[in-house]
């Protein structure tokens, strides 16, 4: 994961637009999750909405997103110690 020449991920694409009938605005991205994590993009997008006196409201995941993703995500949040993805989770034991 290397910076990139604008400051964030060269791995990442993001556009920030204006919602007015919401009054919010909207950061959206394109990303590999295998080469920058979700949570990651997630807290860099917090840290800088931050700076401008704004904070996250809500996410969104449009189109498809591979389980491990998500489960990157889980553990990152829930700070999960010992955490053995086939062994914890139901599905992977089915």
């Amino acid at each position: 994961m290397f910076p990139g020449s604008q400051g964030g991920y060269a791995e990442a694409r993001a556009i920030g637009v204006y919602l007015e009938d919401r009054n919010i605005c909207q950061v959206s991205c394109m990303i590999n999750p295998q080469i920058v994590p979700l949570y990651r993009i997630i807290e860099m997008v917090r840290s800088e909405a931050k700076r401008y006196g704004l904070s996250i409201i809500g996410t969104d995941i449009c189109g498809m997103v591979s389980q491990s993703a998500l489960m990157d995500c889980c553990e990152y949040y829930m700070q999960l110690e010992n955490f053995d993805r086939k062994a914890q989770i139901l599905e992977e034991l089915l």
